[in-house]
C-alpha cells in the first residue's frame, strides 16, 4: 500500500467517523432526521469498496469466452 492509498484510507475512515459523530450529536439534541442506517450504510459501502480492490477480473473474461 503506497502513501496515496494510505491517505485515502485514513480520509475515508475519518469521514465515516465524522458522519457517526454528527448522528450522535443529532440524537443528543433530539433531532430524528439523522438515521443510524445512513451511518451503517456508509461504513458498509466503505468496507465493500475496500475488499472490491482485491477482486480478480479474469473470472469475468472467462464468462465472456463461454458466450462465443
Amino acid at each position: 500500500m503506497d502513501n496515496q492509498e494510505l491517505r485515502t484510507d485514513q480520509v475515508t475512515r475519518w469521514t465515516a467517523q465524522k458522519r457517526q459523530d454528527k448522528y450522535w450529536k443529532c440524537v443528543e439534541l433530539g433531532i430524528r432526521f439523522c438515521l443510524s442506517e445512513f451511518i451503517i450504510e456508509s461504513i458498509a459501502q466503505y468496507q465493500v469498496q475496500d475488499y472490491a480492490i482485491y477482486e480478480e477480473e479474469p473470472q469475468q473474461n472467462e464468462d465472456d469466452n463461454d458466450d462465443e
